[in-house]
């Protein structure tokens, strides 16, 4: 095949006019901190996912920090989470002074297996993160019926979830925090950025109190022309807040989040037939009760007990046809943190590991054309019938 000459990302994001003029009003407008824009996209989000509440933040792993804080567990207990997943999600467990302990994933999907988390609860398990993996929802009904028999708190890690539904419920309304990221390569981006939505009044009252550096009043409330106000620290909170040129691109990002994921569906569909039945490949397993999938992710697992090439070989490949490709995830206890402080070793979580030395993800955006999309699977196939045994 002949080979492009320019890389094809793996991601792109899909900024427009309207995210750029509302940029440069903000800028103009003379309030670039947090305020009325953020105040928006945060209402603007209550409505799309149906949580009660929604905080804006500065990235993800700071949303996981504050979920933690906000659930006030005590110092040494153990929170179960996935070992497939960005580092995150565990090293905020353990910068909290508290232990993750790691339960292993459904092979089909990626997700956290309920089943598993039974297995790993203890006498110190106050919480779960399970990670809605690559978009597909994990099967929350079964979690939290284990968290509410064992006095659990659940914090999802939706950072692959917006727009995703389960059992045609909105993701971000149906646990008591859910934390979503608006990194540069996600579906919705606002650069960096995060959210966390609440559905309790009590916990939202909080969680934008920490947010601000424990003060009752934001910038916005204490620079009122006609009163003034003191500022009062209630409790040693963070400066975690998000800012309104982050607003300002996610609120046109959320606008066309739909549109944009239909456009996700359309190439996964087209991915999905050409990797049906080939040989030394196989794709996750979308299960019925995801009524919308976030598809965060594209990623093939390739079959390297039947080629003579593992699967860093297979993306040197790929990366040699100008394809730019990722890896989700190295497997966490296989890192030497984790594996050193913890005793981990390899057969600890077989699921996980299947997963992990075999994955690639494949370029995946709205954006992408049709030349583009059948170059990758073209080059898949070729490296497969190249080092097929």
């Amino acid at each position: 095949m002949k080979i492009r000459e320019e890389t094809l990302p793996l991601f792109k994001p899909s900024i427009g006019d309207e995210e750029i003029n509302e940029v440069v009003s903000t800028l103009k407008s003379g309030w670039l901190t947090t305020g009325p824009k953020t105040k928006k996209f945060e209402d603007d989000f209550s409505k799309y996912t149906g949580a009660k509440h929604s905080i804006g933040v500065m990235n993800c792993t700071v949303v996981l920090v504050m979920s933690l804080a906000a659930s006030k567990i005590a110092s040494g207990s153990e929170v179960i989470t996935t070992p497939l997943t960005w580092c995150a999600t565990a090293n905020v467990i353990e910068h909290s002074n508290l232990k993750a302990v790691f339960a292993d994933v459904d092979k089909k999907t990626g997700c956290i297996d309920p089943n598993e988390i039974g297995k790993r609860i203890s006498e110190k398990t106050k919480a779960v993160i399970p990670v809605h993996f690559a978009g597909q929802p994990c099967d929350i009904d079964p979690i939290m019926e284990i968290a509410e028999k064992h006095d659990l708190d659940v914090i999802e890690d939706a950072a692959h979830a917006v727009g995703a539904s389960y059992k045609n419920r909105k993701i971000g309304a149906i646990g008591r925090f859910t934390c979503f990221s608006f990194y540069g390569n996600k579906n919705l981006t606002t650069g960096q950025g995060g959210m966390i939505t609440a559905n309790n009044e009590e916990d939202a009252k909080l969680l934008r109190i920490m947010r601000m550096y424990g003060l009752q009043e934001g910038a916005e409330d204490r620079y009122d022309e006609k009163t003034i106000k003191h500022y009062l620290v209630q409790f040693p909170g963070y400066n975690f807040r998000m800012f309104d040129l982050q607003a300002a691109i996610g609120i046109h990002q959320l606008k066309k989040i739909d549109k944009l994921n239909a456009k996700r569906k359309e190439i996964m569909r087209i991915y999905d037939k050409a990797f049906s039945g080939m040989d030394c490949i196989s794709t996750f397993e979308v299960k019925d009760y995801t009524t919308s999938h976030g598809m965060h992710l594209y990623s093939i697992l390739v079959d390297i007990d039947n080629l003579k090439i593992s699967r860093d070989g297979f993306i040197n490949e790929l990366r040699s046809r100008n394809i730019g490709t990722g890896i989700h995830y190295d497997a966490l206890h296989m890192h030497p943190y984790y594996k050193n402080k913890y005793k981990f070793k390899k057969g600890d979580f077989p699921n996980a590991e299947y997963i992990s030395d075999r994955t690639i993800s494949l370029p995946f955006f709205p954006s992408m054309t049709e030349e583009e999309i059948s170059y990758v699977i073209a080059a898949v196939k070729e490296i497969i019938g190249k080092y097929r045994k």
